[in-house]
């Protein structure tokens, strides 16, 4: 079978490897990467690293326009395999293969449609996770079922990559069986609408760290939003990012007030009390959170 894949992250690679045993990649299609500068750099993206060693045709478009979707009718494609591609797909599109488009959504869905299903995973502390293979159709997906995943129970401790490369990882293990479902149109499921429930897109401003919540909700968020947009807060109206954080046992008492206890900064939660170690300010590079507010005259915690 003939497939175009889209995708960019390198968790990905696995699928490609499982497709590659029984298949032809016709090409692979990711998002364009960002230009490398003196501030930002970026390394060589590993999908086109793989495409090059295995011969495999690779384009990463600004735009999906009618020159692509031409381009890519001419290769006659049976298949278009979805993976975390990045961008949306029109209905042009998905309908340019004999067998259609499938994707790989990591959810189990009907739960957590939409574009975040990792990160509200992870927020809302689910006990498991899981992912689904569906046959993509106009709707957010809402596309038949082809292959689902048992539930994973979760330690609760998974930062968002760490649970993306996961998931994307065991799709490997499915995709197979979703493709063989789709050809021999057999264990097609419908999706119940009535049990779906929607994420929405994460924002910048979703970092910025409510202290009047729970230690638990914080850590979860700040768990969630590891690669983006990161948990940020301010200090004397400065923006700081929070690279680590951890619950305690000690009792909070005022929600935000900072505090020292045995060498560690606390913060106040509506629960526990929260221990930073490394933060970042907006331009600067990384400091230990002690070596910073050690300067300041803050209280210290009592057992």
């Amino acid at each position: 079978m003939k497939i175009i894949f889209f995708g960019t992250p390198p968790s990905c690679i696995n699928i490609l490897n499982s497709l590659l045993k029984n298949h032809n990649i016709v090409s692979i299609v990711s998002k364009k990467q960002p230009e490398a500068s003196k501030r930002r750099k970026f390394k060589v993206s590993e999908i086109s690293l793989f495409a090059s060693q295995n011969n495999i045709p690779y384009m990463d478009p600004s735009i999906l326009d009618s020159k692509l979707e031409n381009q890519l009718k001419k290769m006659n494609p049976d298949l278009f395999l979805v993976c975390a591609y990045g961008k949306i797909l029109s209905n042009d599109f998905i309908n340019i293969p004999t067998y259609g488009t499938i994707n790989i959504h990591p959810s189990l869905l009907p739960k957590y449609r939409g574009p975040s299903p990792i990160q509200s995973t992870i927020i809302n502390l689910d006990d498991k996770s899981g992912y689904t293979i569906i046959k993509m159709d106009k709707g957010i997906d809402t596309g038949d079922i082809l292959f689902k995943s048992d539930p994973i129970l979760l330690r609760k401790d998974e930062k968002y990559l760490d649970l993306l490369n996961f998931l994307l990882s065991e799709s490997s293990k499915g995709i197979t069986q979703a493709i063989n479902n789709l050809i021999n149109n057999k264990n097609i499921d419908k999706q119940d609408n009535e049990r779906a429930s929607y994420t929405k897109l994460i924002k910048k401003s979703d970092g910025l760290i409510e202290w009047n919540s729970s230690a638990e909700k914080i850590e979860a968020r700040f768990r969630a939003f590891s690669t983006w947009p990161q948990s940020y807060s301010f200090h004397n109206n400065k923006r700081f990012k929070i690279l680590d954080m951890e619950i305690t046992n000690l009792e909070s008492e005022l929600c935000g007030k900072i505090s020292k206890f045995e060498n560690n900064i606390l913060v106040d939660t509506k629960t526990k009390k929260l221990s930073i170690k490394n933060i970042q300010f907006d331009g600067k590079k990384p400091v230990d959170a002690l070596a910073y507010f050690g300067n300041f005259d803050l209280v210290k915690t009592k057992l």
